[in-house]
């Protein structure tokens, strides 16, 4: 059998390709006994709108299984398995009564809960009891329960059902929700990959003649993924006239995204509204600092697969009672737009989109024959974390997301944010900044989810090192208008002119850190002026609003070069191989400042030893290599290496000196 070969390695080489025909079943069939179908049916999925829920039995296809959804004459709800227990007739002919319905065929009689409530010519003439065939099996029967005006279905094992759904999402009662399902005709995987894509924006969204989303999908992202306690977010930051727009799409596993709205010019700052939503225009924009965000409004959808090759968008879109009609039917249009295939050939040819380019993937995309980039990084993190769920299932142990009794509304963590851009010297410092921002983000947003309610001893406990990655370093710098040029003379001037400011990424960051150790060795009091992340201090800083400030060099050694800053000093005891003309604090007189950052790789905790010390030796034998070397220092990071057992040493020693400082200072996360 002829070797797949995915990619062609010269011109006119399509010959030489061999594409593999197979696709990755572990993630893409769905039907009974299937991996990915035995995980998803341990969760909760919307199977139809309630307002095609009529008078009459509604056929359905979920998770390659045959059904009807149907609500008897009494109100209730049932979801049966589509054809009849008696000659296999379809139960979507079947007559509705006042509890359950009848099979049209022969009259069998079906409770909401699969239960033979009767069957004609068996029982004795006369009696009101069914007769032994009934008392002794039921028809296959789903719970379902109507939400919002979706239907939703268990179809997971009856001892196993976890509690119905409660995000945060599902509680807006300012919104309106407008349910919606849209048909696909292809794998489910392929479908709910998609938001985790958002470099298409700036594409399939952009480079014709429609232009679905306007400004802030034009430019080029910075694209970052990382995982949350219930799925991940992937986030895409881009520059929008002098703004930078932060879009974080969610997913939560296995199968539901939240895509948050859109921020339109203007809308982003409520002193300076320019119009009702569904309006786009280019204007001046007035701020200070940072920008609010949306956490509302968007889409809230699961990817349902009926089989393995057709699958459905369901969900809501929230739209806002106060628009106009106008404005709302405006912002569906832009919003549905190319969502399903109902356009004309000839208009999605020459303006396609999204199920143009999801279906074009094929009934079953197949993942072997893709090349994926690091833009890809929130598809190739979904696969991952769907492959360890169906996994889990598979082991008998409770999947990532599956929500427990008692435990309350879940908090989501889909955002859209906006905040001041700086006008940059090139491109490396813009991309170098949005990287910035979007790690920030994701930071924050996982930290106000998370560490206030979290135990830190036990956060700790939950993970074994495994070897420490790099070193990064702090730099204070001042605006060039402060009239000093090392730690010396800001001391002196401290000392002479209170109310000096400095700026950092926020409260309990570790450059706060660093000027509360600055104030308290150098006896002055310069205040903290904490922002939600490095770029809008930096701002400030250009701006002349603030006088100081503490950050990555990344961030700000492009603006040193270019005399927008003075570099003071870096804040550890040793100079930086990195910056060695860059004098510390500590040989300044500024004793005791050693505040400094890490990567790192740890393991769960309670992984065996050996595994450890392998994974140590691997990993520091690739931190040993000159290519690797050269990829760390050029994002200002030193590779470290070492033992497993000195990062141990290293994670509990900062924890208990982070610990006193932030006890010492009073300080709290923002």
């Amino acid at each position: 059998m002829a070797q797949d070969v995915r990619n062609a390695t010269r011109p006119y080489g399509g010959y030489d390709r061999r594409p593999s025909t197979t696709p990755d079943r572990e993630l893409a069939e769905v039907g009974r006994g299937t991996p990915a179908g035995e995980y998803l049916r341990r969760f909760w999925q919307p199977v139809a709108l309630a307002a095609d829920i009529k008078d009459l039995p509604v056929p359905i296809t979920i998770l390659g299984e045959e059904l009807v959804v149907f609500r008897d004459r009494s109100g209730a709800l049932g979801l049966l398995e589509r054809h009849c227990s008696h000659r296999r007739t379809s139960l979507e002919f079947a007559l509705i009564v006042d509890h359950g319905l009848r099979c049209a065929y022969h009259g069998w009689h079906y409770g909401v809960d699969g239960a033979l409530l009767d069957v004609p010519g068996e029982k004795v003439p006369g009696e009101k009891v069914p007769g032994a065939l009934a008392s002794r099996m039921y028809h296959g029967a789903y719970p379902v329960r109507e939400f919002r005006g979706l239907v939703f279905a268990y179809m997971g094992p009856p001892d196993q059902r976890p509690p119905f759904p409660d995000y945060d999402f599902m509680h807006h009662d300012e919104e309106e929700y407008l349910p919606f399902c849209w048909h696909n005709p292809c794998n489910w995987v392929q479908l709910r990959e998609n938001t985790q894509d958002p470099i298409h924006l700036t594409f399939l969204h952009s480079m014709f003649d429609v232009q679905q989303f306007g400004d802030y999908a034009y430019d080029l992202p910075v694209i970052q993924a990382c995982e949350t306690p219930i799925g991940q977010i992937t986030t895409s930051v881009r520059r929008v006239h002098d703004l930078y727009y932060c879009r974080v799409n969610e997913l939560i596993l296995p199968n539901i995204a939240r895509v948050p709205d859109g921020i339109r010019l203007g809308d982003a700052i409520p002193e300076n509204m320019a119009g009702e939503p569904g309006r786009r225009q280019a204007i001046e924009l007035r701020y200070r600092r940072q920008l609010p965000s949306s956490h509302g409004l968007g889409l809230s959808t699961w990817i349902v697969p009926n089989d393995d090759f057709n699958a459905m968008h369901m969900g809501w879109l929230h739209l806002s009672p106060k628009w106009s009609e106008k404005a709302r039917a405006d912002y569906l249009a832009t919003i549905t737009f190319g969502q399903t295939g109902e356009r004309s050939y000839e208009e999605r040819h020459r303006n396609p989109g999204d199920w143009d380019a999801w279906v074009a993937q094929g009934r079953m995309a197949i993942q072997a024959n893709e090349n994926l980039t690091a833009a890809d990084a929130g598809i190739a993190l979904f696969r991952r974390q769907l492959r360890a769920g169906i996994r889990a299932v598979q082991a008998g142990e409770r999947p990532k997301g599956m929500r427990a009794e008692g435990e309350g509304v879940c908090q989501t963590y889909g955002y859209a944010l906006t905040r001041p851009a700086p006008c940059l010297p090139d491109e490396g410092a813009e991309w170098a900044a949005k990287q910035d921002y979007a790690q920030e983000m994701q930071q924050d947003i996982l930290a106000a989810h998370l560490l206030p309610k979290a135990s830190t001893p036990a956060v700790v406990r939950a993970f074994a090192p495994v070897i420490q990655l790099s070193q990064g370093m702090l730099l204070l710098a001042a605006r060039p208008g402060l009239g000093v040029s090392d730690a010396a003379g800001l001391v002196a001037l401290a000392k002479k002119r209170p109310g000096l400011s400095y700026g950092s990424p926020g409260s309990g960051s570790p450059m706060h850190i660093a000027g509360e150790l600055f104030n308290r060795a150098a006896g002055v009091s310069i205040t903290h002026v904490p922002y939600k992340g490095t770029a809008p201090a930096i701002t400030d800083l250009l701006g002349g609003h603030i006088d100081l400030i503490y950050g990555v060099p990344g961030s700000l050694w492009p603006h040193v070069q270019a005399g927008k800053m003075v570099a003071l000093g870096v804040v550890q005891p040793t100079r930086s191989p990195l910056l060695p003309q860059v004098p510390t604090l500590e040989e300044q007189g500024v004793k005791g400042l050693d505040v400094t950052t890490w990567y790192g790789m740890l393991a769960p905790a309670g992984t065996p030893a050996p595994v450890v010390a392998r994974l140590n030796r691997e990993v520091a034998a690739i931190l040993a290599e000159p290519d690797v070397q050269k990829e760390f220092r050029a994002q200002w990071e030193v590779p470290v290496g070492g033992s497993a057992e000195d990062f141990t040493r290293r994670t509990r020693d900062d924890y208990r000196r982070a610990g006193a400082i932030v006890a010492e200072f009073g300080i709290r996360l923002d």
